[in-house]
């Protein structure tokens, strides 16, 4: 019986894995496409409080290789070890700040910066309490990024919420466009932002705050929300979580939008680890997706890949605006 059972599972074994990882990891799961994609899916924490279905939100590296996480419900920063398997009940929150505050994380030249609501952008020290306050200025601070010298920080507060460039050192806060926005990726390399609004992800030239590129909208009303960037085998796409339990690969060159994971819970920003592999949120917990050899995540794809795929998105850009 055994042996017939291992036997059906090497016919079947695309089934088979995606059953393992059903079990293996509640909520989201890999696609049949996402599976022969090579990728995996594993958890890294569960066990988060959820609050109108949202869970941990922010998610950084710091620089002794720890992971830094916030959560909605009770404004908690908790600081994880980098490796699967762990519970948000097993680490006492470092810091808290109060139901529905701290929001978006990112670090830069080694320290942590923090989205932190209704107005705020703290710079954090390394157990999550406030260094110093970098501006006051911004409506519903929401998504957070860096090109290694400046923030970027999105206002996710309706008619008043705006996309802005903040310099960490002198606190001078430039608006780049108006709008709301959530999840926020930058190509350091090619001096491109990109911001999701509305089921559109946006390209912002760093240089001149110029929008060259628009995906148009994605995936109906499923709330696009964090999204990253592939390199290696994976160059050339954009991975972008949802708010609907979804998880996409979208090609830029071609527009193709990929169904990769499905049958989650509501899904926020993404987190690029060194090791190249991509934290999920949910509404519970935080997944890891992790690619078949030769393909990572990363803030910057390969210069070549993304010289040709600026030039495809300005081209449909233009055409669309052209229609």
């Amino acid at each position: 019986m055994v042996q017939k059972n291992i036997s059906t599972c090497v016919v079947l074994s695309l089934a088979c894995i995606a059953a393992a990882q059903s079990a293996h990891a509640t909520g989201l799961t890999l696609t049949s496409t996402g599976i022969a994609d090579g990728f995996s899916l594993s958890t890294f924490v569960d066990g988060f409080q959820t609050g109108s279905n949202i869970g941990p939100l922010g998610v950084t590296f710091l620089s002794n290789g720890n992971v830094m996480v916030d959560d909605f419900v009770n404004g908690g920063i908790r600081i994880f070890t980098d490796t699967d398997g762990q519970h948000a009940g097993d680490v006492s929150p470092s810091q808290t700040y109060g139901g529905n505050g701290p929001i978006g994380l990112t670090t830069l030249n080694g320290s942590v910066y923090v989205a932190d609501r209704p107005t705020t952008v703290y710079k954090l020290n390394n157990d999550g309490s406030i260094a110093s306050t970098i501006t006051t200025s911004i409506a519903g601070p929401t998504g957070i990024a860096n090109d290694g010298t400046n923030l970027f920080v999105d206002g996710n507060g309706g008619a008043s919420g705006g996309l802005y460039m903040v310099n960490p050192t002198t606190h001078a806060v430039t608006t780049i466009a108006n709008g709301s926005f959530d999840g926020l990726t930058v190509d350091a390399v090619a001096g491109i932002l990109y911001a999701e609004s509305n089921n559109h992800i946006y390209g912002y030239r760093i240089s001149d705050f110029a929008l060259i590129s628009d995906t148009g909208a994605l995936a109906g009303n499923e709330g696009l929300d964090g999204v990253a960037i592939g390199r290696g085998t994976l160059a050339g796409n954009l991975y972008i979580n949802t708010n609907s339990g979804t998880f996409y690969q979208f090609n830029i060159a071609t527009s193709a939008l990929t169904l990769l994971a499905n049958g989650g819970s509501r899904g926020d920003f993404v987190a690029v680890d060194s090791n190249g592999s991509l934290l999920i949120t949910q509404s519970d917990r935080i997944m890891r997706l992790t690619p078949s050899a030769g393909g990572t995540f990363a803030d910057t794809p390969e210069p070549g890949t993304f010289a040709v795929a600026l030039g495809t998105l300005g081209a449909l850009f233009l055409i669309r605006r052209r229609a």
